[in-house]
C-alpha cells in the first residue's frame, strides 16, 4: 500500500506541475484558487476510483496466480484455498482514493494560488537541483545498502536472507531520495546516442531529457520503487526456499532416494539394508523444531527446519560437520547448524531447548 500511495503522489505532482500554464490561464480569466483545487480534486477522484475498481479486480486474479506459485514451491499446501472477502477490496479502494486526494491537495496548493502574471511569465525549465541534505542522505543510504548486500556472504541461513532484504530496502529508499540525480547521470550517458538518430527527433529527445532530467526522474523513480519492492517481497522468499532445497539436495550423497507422498515406513530402511549391493541405508525425517526465547516480558517463538536421521548416516548424508561427530548423536542430543550455533552462542556439549 505504501508503494501505491507514494507512486500516486509522485504522478499527481508531476501532472499538476506539467499543467501550471493551464492553471495560470484559468487564473487569468478569473478562476479562484479554490475552484482550481476543486477541479484537480474531482479529476483525481474519478481517476483513482476507476483505477481502484480495476486494480481490485486484477488483484483477485493476481492472488490466484500467487497462490499457485507459492503452492508449487511448497510455501503453502497444495490444497490451500483462497478466501476472497469484499472488505479488503473496499478498504484498499477507500485508502487508495484517500491517498490520491491527499496527494492532489498537496500538489495543487502552490499552482492554484500563484499569481496569473507570474505563472505566465515563467520560463519552462526545471527547478533547481535537489537540496543538499536530501541528496546527502540518499547517497549515504545507497552506500550503506550497497555495503549491506555483502552481508549474506558472512551471515548464512534466514539471518543472511533477512539482511539481504533489508539491504535492498535501504537501496530503494536511497534511490528514491537521489533518484533525480541518478536519472540525470544515466540520461547524460544515453543522450548522445539519441542525438545520432536520423532527423531532428533524436536531437530533440536528447535535448529534452538533458534539460528536464528532474521531470523524467519524477516519472521513472516510482516505477523503480514499485518494481524494487515487488522483487524484494516476492523473490526473497522464493530465493531462500530454492537455496534451502539446493543445500538439502546437495547434502544427500546416497546413490538412490526412496520417497513417498506421505512418507515412507521405517521398515523400508531395514528392508533396503538387506538388498544385495546395498552398503548403507539411512532413515531421514523432515520435520520442524520450535524455539522460544524470552525478551523482557514477551516470549518470541520461532520455527525452523530439522532433520531426524540415523547415527550411522555418514555414508549417505554429508552435513559438512565442523565440530563433533554424527556418530555421537544419541537420544536427547542434537546437532546444530553453524549459523544457529553462532546465533545462540552454543558449542559442542552445551544444552539447548526445543
Amino acid at each position: 500500500m505504501e508503494v501505491v500511495a507514494s507512486q500516486g503522489e509522485r504522478d499527481e505532482a508531476l501532472t499538476v506541475e506539467q499543467r501550471r500554464r493551464e492553471f495560470a490561464l484559468l487564473r487569468a480569466v478569473g478562476a479562484t484558487p479554490r475552484q482550481i483545487r476543486k477541479m484537480i480534486g474531482a479529476e483525481t477522484l474519478v481517476v483513482s476510483a476507476v483505477a481502484g475498481v480495476l486494480g481490485s479486480a486484477l488483484g483477485i486474479a493476481v492472488s490466484h496466480g500467487l497462490r499457485a506459485a507459492f503452492a508449487e514451491i511448497g510455501v503453502v499446501p497444495a490444497d490451500f484455498t483462497l478466501s476472497i472477502s469484499p472488505l479488503p477490496l473496499v478498504a484498499a479502494l477507500l485508502i487508495g482514493v484517500a491517498a490520491a486526494r491527499l496527494a492532489a491537495w498537496s500538489a495543487s496548493r502552490r499552482p492554484s494560488s500563484i499569481k496569473p502574471v507570474e505563472a505566465l511569465g515563467e520560463v519552462a525549465v526545471q527547478k533547481r537541483d535537489l537540496g543538499p541534505v536530501r541528496l546527502a542522505i540518499g547517497w549515504v543510504l545507497l552506500a550503506i545498502g550497497t555495503a549491506a548486500t555483502t552481508l549474506p556472504l558472512f551471515l548464512r541461513g534466514p539471518l543472511g536472507a533477512a539482511m539481504s532484504v533489508m539491504a535492498a530496502l535501504v537501496l530503494i529508499i536511497g534511490l528514491g531520495l537521489a533518484g533525480p540525480r541518478v536519472v540525470a547521470t544515466v540520461v547524460s550517458r544515453i543522450a548522445p546516442a539519441l542525438s545520432r538518430f536520423p532527423g531532428v527527433s533524436g536531437y530533440l529527445a536528447s535535448a529534452n531529457v538533458l534539460k528536464n532530467s528532474r521531470r523524467l526522474a519524477a516519472a521513472v523513480t516510482p516505477l523503480m520503487l514499485a518494481i524494487g519492492f515487488a522483487l524484494v517481497n516476492y523473490y526473497s522468499q522464493t530465493t531462500l526456499t530454492a537455496a534451502v532445497q539446493h543445500e538439502t539436495t546437495r547434502s544427500i550423497t546416497a546413490d538412490h532416494v526412496i520417497t513417498g507422498v506421505i512418507g515412507v515406513p521405517a521398515e523400508v530402511s531395514e528392508a533396503a539394508r538387506k538388498l544385495p549391493g546395498v552398503t548403507a541405508a539411512t532413515s531421514l525425517v523432515r520435520t520442524e523444531v520450535i524455539t522460544a526465547s524470552k525478551t523482557g516480558d514477551s516470549v518470541e517463538v520461532n520455527r525452523g527446519p530439522a532433520n531426524g536421521l540415523d547415527a550411522d548416516a555418514g555414508d549417505t548424508v554429508d552435513l559438512a560437520v565442523t565440530s563433533g561427530r554424527l556418530e555421537d548423536l544419541t537420544a536427547g542430543t542434537v546437532a546444530l547448524s553453524h549459523a544457529h550455533a553462532s546465533w545462540e552462542d552454543k558449542k559442542v556439549g552445551d544444552t539447548v531447548e526445543f
